[in-house]
Formats: C-alpha cells, sequence, structure tokens
C-alpha cells in the first residue's frame, strides 16, 4: 500500500491494529536493543487456510445482504439458542488467555458442579455455542470429550446453553503446545451426534400438594416449584434429559398433575393415554 516506500511508527501501528481488527491476526513486537524491534505474526499457522478472511467475508457478506433487505427484517427470524451475556464473558476470555469459571448441572451426580475451563475457542454447531478447551480434572457430564491422536491432547467441549454461571478469573493459562486450533474446530462436527435426543428441557406442570411430594422424593431430575396463593395446585418447572424417562414420571404422578407445556411433551403423554384407552376400554 506504500508502494515499498518505509512507514512511520504511527501508520505501521495504526495498519497492525487494523489487521487484527478484520483478520484476527496478531502482529507482536520483541523488543530488542538499540531501538531494533522485530515483529512477528503470533497466530501464524491462521495464514495457512484462510480462515480469518473467510469468516470475515461471511461475516460481512451476511451483515451487507441483510442491510440490503432491511425493510422486511420483522420477517426474518435468526436463532439465537445461547445467552449473550455468557458470549461475552467466554470471549474476553479467549481472547485474553484467561480461565474460566463455570457452574453447571451434572445430570449424572445430580448436583451442581463447578468446572475451570481454559478456553482456546468457540464453535457454532445445530444453533448452539460450544468452547473448545483442554480441562484438566473432572468435567461435568454435559461436556463433550473428543479424543484425539497420540501425543495430542483430548479437547473439550461445554455448550454454553448449559451454564448457570460464567465469570472470567482473570488467571491466565499457558496454551498446551501440542493444541492444534484447526484439528479442533474440524472434529467439532460430530459434536451434532451428541446430546441431540438429550438436550436439556423444561417441562411445566401444575401439581397439587400429593404430586408435590413425589416430586421432592425423587432425585432424577430438578425441578423448580413455585407455590401460588389461594390455590390448591403450585406449579413446577422440571428440568430433564431426554423424554421417555420425565414422560414415565409424569403418568405416574397420575391426576395429580397437568401438563402446561411445551406442546410435545403433552402430545406424547396424550397419545400414550388414548393408548392405554384402547387397551383397555371399546372407544367409540
Amino acid at each position: 500500500m506504500e508502494e515499498g516506500c518505509p512507514l512511520s511508527r504511527t501508520t505501521f501501528n495504526r495498519y497492525r491494529e487494523g489487521i487484527k481488527e478484520l483478520y484476527g491476526i496478531e502482529i507482536l513486537c520483541e523488543i530488542g536493543g538499540n531501538d531494533k524491534n522485530k515483529y512477528y505474526i503470533r497466530n501464524k499457522a491462521d495464514l495457512y487456510d484462510d480462515s480469518p478472511l473467510l469468516w470475515s467475508t461471511n461475516a460481512m457478506a451476511l451483515n451487507a445482504l441483510l442491510y440490503k433487505h432491511d425493510s422486511i427484517r420483522r420477517r426474518i427470524s435468526i436463532d439465537q439458542n445461547f445467552n449473550m451475556e455468557h458470549l461475552d464473558v467466554i470471549m474476553e476470555a479467549i481472547e485474553n488467555h484467561q480461565v474460566l469459571l463455570a457452574i453447571t448441572w451434572d445430570y449424572k451426580k445430580r448436583k451442581h458442579m463447578s468446572v475451570r475451563i481454559n478456553p482456546y475457542g468457540l464453535v457454532l454447531r445445530q444453533n448452539q455455542w460450544f468452547i473448545i478447551s483442554i480441562t484438566e480434572g473432572d468435567y461435568p457430564s454435559t461436556c463433550v470429550e473428543m479424543l484425539s491422536m497420540e501425543g495430542e491432547p483430548a479437547y473439550q467441549y461445554y455448550m454454553v446453553s448449559e451454564f448457570v454461571q460464567v465469570e472470567n478469573t482473570g488467571e491466565r493459562f499457558v496454551q498446551n503446545k501440542y493444541f492444534k486450533l484447526h484439528k479442533a474446530i474440524s472434529m467439532a462436527p460430530e459434536l451434532r451426534h451428541h446430546k441431540r435426543e438429550e438436550s436439556k428441557k423444561e417441562i411445566v406442570l401444575m401439581a397439587n400438594n400429593t404430586a408435590l411430594m413425589k416430586i421432592r422424593s425423587q432425585n432424577s431430575f430438578l425441578y423448580n416449584v413455585e407455590e401460588a396463593e389461594n390455590t390448591a395446585m403450585s406449579k413446577v418447572s422440571l428440568y430433564c434429559f431426554g423424554t421417555d424417562a420425565a414422560v414415565d414420571f409424569i403418568l405416574s404422578l397420575g391426576p395429580d398433575v397437568e401438563i402446561v407445556g411445551p406442546n410435545d411433551i403433552r402430545d406424547i403423554v396424550v397419545s400414550k393415554l388414548m393408548s392405554m384407552c384402547h387397551d383397555y376400554f371399546e372407544v367409540i
């Protein structure tokens, strides 16, 4: 751009910051003696597959397309199945190589679990954001682990929507020298095979005192109760993975509960009840 002429330091730094902002390529300075500074590209590997250029080009192309059709913006629905607040904290931690402390519900241990995450990147699959990490120690059952080749670390993928709370500890972590971002991202498509039938589901019930006692005595599902005044029924939110076990449990409560939503669970219960009626009664 400067036709081979030397750049002033101010101009060079402006270009350097612009390259980082547009393409994610970081040009860093290694300070030497006698004002002899050596500049180098920190994430040199990103240049080989044109991923920074493709990412920025796709993002700008989508933005331009949406802006062009601004007049029909109310007719365009973009699924946002993620927590924006969590995403902002996660991106800041990735940028600064800082450890995240996340709290999530572990359905196998049936308790909330705190986990330290070294965030290396984010990947979007099936309308869900996943953090790419190399985690030491225990991690929750909601985490998906992908084993890599011998000598390379195993990569963990944490679904952002499963977090109850996320905070940036401010503590920096040392990046694993065997970590390969491109490989971690290429393995991510396999995430679509995980938790498709076991995604977290909220079932809303209206329950009387008899059903509440049974719900409180079980330890298979996390639940939240909102007791209402001047009524014998309470609103219960039942959280579960999958639907079969939850539907069987709800049916065991009999007439002491009514499903408010979602409609697909209500339809499953109605279908099962109708099938039972066919088995025991002559349906006219």
